[in-house]
């Protein structure tokens, strides 16, 4: 007894640490993220020239593409590709291009030349659609199979400029790729030198993965692409039936709610991927860009009502349980901010949220395993892996890490490890209400 006297309020004052740290750790990620945006633009030397070939296929943009910042978002392409500004555009740090949250636009030029002597059609894609608008400007002639003499005298008319335009905020049904991703057609004239300029403007954080290929090898790509999103749904679709079917036998709620979080990350996936935009709601530009910050609320809401009754922490974690609740008003508050501050503010407060729900799950699992509940060991291992790759790929939306390219499906291979370990960790809750209905039952005989 003397022994728990001294624990409890040991345990009582490593909470209060460790809430307290979190906090400002999220205070310190906020203020930097909004008083102290990091320069994603260095000087650079010659911009390199891809040069297309017969044995062409595609092109990785990130070491190709140079960027101009325009901070007061008003230069034309008039003024860009003029010799004052041209000199300005210079080769980004990171790979792939990363800026973060800004408000300002970037402009972005590519130089390309056509060294055989056939006209070729290319296709430049970006994998991140999370940009509100981006367009493409090209030379005129470029977009018919026009001779050189042709040409000169294209780029004395009125409307040297080809312009097209793609985006959240942009019609499906107008894009000039049909691909659920931003996609440009680019038509090269043969032995032909240009320049091509891409502007983008969004309000979400501007991260730049863009690739040039044939027509052939992009839809190649996207083919494998789409059976590997196809794998990864497929097995969300099988936790939320496994779930079904235990909530079905046991009428326990925490496998309710755990479909209610599968269900919202999966339509969060979608709207990530492009298949809402393409598939279910094409029209619907606003709900283009509010689907992922707004079924962010009721999923995590599910994910934390999940953990409550699956750890118990009503039960063994009072104060927690408490915490808990105060941080379902926090996020309630974000859902609430979306229709009154502007939208990258509230993204901002929205992803720290996110780090931060993540963060306390992961936390409330050590302390449950910690304290012997069994359950927890494979709560961990299941929810861990899945819930970390958020918090790193929302510290690399904030651009206080590198916007590696594995980070873009780094919480995939999250959810498929998560789906496989939970039936482990869903196997001991089972053998945990058996043990518990069987200690009733022995109560009840005993009586």
């Amino acid at each position: 007894m003397h022994i728990l006297k001294r624990v409890k309020p040991l345990i009582v004052n490593q909470s209060v640490w460790l809430c307290t740290t979190i906090l400002l750790v999220i205070t310190l990620i906020f203020n930097f993220a909004v008083f102290f945006p990091s320069v994603a633009i260095s000087s650079s030397p010659t911009q390199p020239v891809i040069q297309i070939k017969d044995e062409f296929n595609s092109y990785d943009l990130s070491k190709y593409l140079f960027f101009l910042e325009d901070k007061d978002n008003n230069l034309t392409i008039d003024q860009v590709s003029g010799a004052e500004f041209s000199q300005q555009f210079r080769q980004p740090e990171s790979n792939p291009p990363s800026f973060g949250y800004t408000s300002s636009t970037y402009w972005g030029r590519l130089e390309l030349q056509n060294t055989t002597t056939q006209p070729i059609q290319l296709i430049l894609s970006l994998e991140y659609l999370q940009i509100d608008r981006i367009a493409i400007y090209l030379p005129n002639w470029s977009a018919s199979d026009k001779s050189q003499t042709e040409t000169a005298k294209d780029l004395n008319r009125s409307e040297p400029w080809l312009v097209k335009h793609t985006g959240l905020l942009y019609p499906f049904a107008s894009r000039d790729v049909n691909d659920r991703l931003p996609a440009f057609r680019i038509n090269l004239p043969p032995q032909v030198r240009e320049v091509v300029y891409l502007r983008f403007q969004t309000t979400t954080p501007l991260i730049i993965q863009a690739y040039l290929g044939d027509t052939i090898t992009f839809w190649q790509y996207r083919s494998l692409h789409n059976i590997w999103l196809g794998l990864f749904y497929g097995i969300l679709i099988f936790a939320i039936l496994y779930n079904l079917l235990l909530y079905t036998a046991l009428k326990d709620h925490a496998y309710l709610y755990y479909i209610g979080f599968a269900i919202g990350v999966g339509i969060i996936m979608a709207s990530l991927d492009g298949f809402g935009t393409q598939y279910f709601w094409p029209s619907a530009i606003w709900w283009n860009k509010y689907a992922v910050p707004v079924i962010t609320y009721p999923t995590s809401i599910a994910l934390l009502r999940w953990i409550t009754l699956f750890l118990e922490t009503k039960r063994f974690l009072p104060r927690w349980h408490q915490g808990l609740k105060l941080h379902q008003l926090y996020l309630t508050f974000v859902f609430i901010s979306w229709f009154i501050w502007p939208f990258r503010f509230v993204s901002l407060i929205n992803t720290l949220g996110m780090i931060a729900t993540c963060s306390l799950a992961i936390t409330l699992g050590v302390i449950t395993f910690r304290r012997g509940y069994l359950p927890a060991r494979y709560y961990l291992l299941s929810s861990t892996l899945f819930l970390g790759s958020i918090v790193v790929h929302q510290l690399s939306q904030l651009k206080l890490i590198p916007a590696f390219v594995w980070l873009k499906d780094g919480y995939r291979f999250g959810i498929i490890a998560s789906v496989v370990l939970l039936s482990l960790a869903l196997a001991d809750r089972i053998n945990l209400l058996k043990a518990e209905k069987l200690q009733e039952q022995k109560l009840a005989l005993q009586e």
